[in-house]
């Protein structure tokens, strides 16, 4: 089970950055830490749509051919999952994929 809140070494690691990067970046963006025994804890919803805002502007620098591609394996993995009689969250973010499956699957 994924908990609510990430550590600052784990938040730094989704980001590509080193943890004093992210404490800057955690000051500047004014996100309040918990402290859970020795490490300080921020909200997980708040670094995912940050990593999320860092890819949509990483993607003017993408080419058309791999947005195409990426876009087009979004479709195929929707595709798929309505075959089957799911209908999943699918978004094509970058060069990444981003979905609502867990380890592959759909949510129950």
């Amino acid at each position: 089970m994924q908990s609510d809140r990430l550590t600052s070494a784990e938040a730094a690691e989704a980001l590509c950055m080193t943890v004093q990067g992210f404490y800057r970046l955690a000051k500047k963006r004014q996100w309040s830490a918990i402290e859970i025994g020795p490490h300080q804890t921020y909200e997980r919803s708040r670094i995912e749509a940050e990593v999320t805002d860092r890819l949509k502007r990483k993607q003017s620098r993408m080419t058309p051919a791999v947005r195409a591609h990426t876009e087009k394996c979004a479709e195929t993995i929707r595709q798929y999952w309505a075959e089957r009689g799911h209908e999943i969250h699918v978004e094509a973010v970058g060069s990444d994929i981003r979905s609502d499956l867990v380890n592959g699957l759909p949510r129950r």
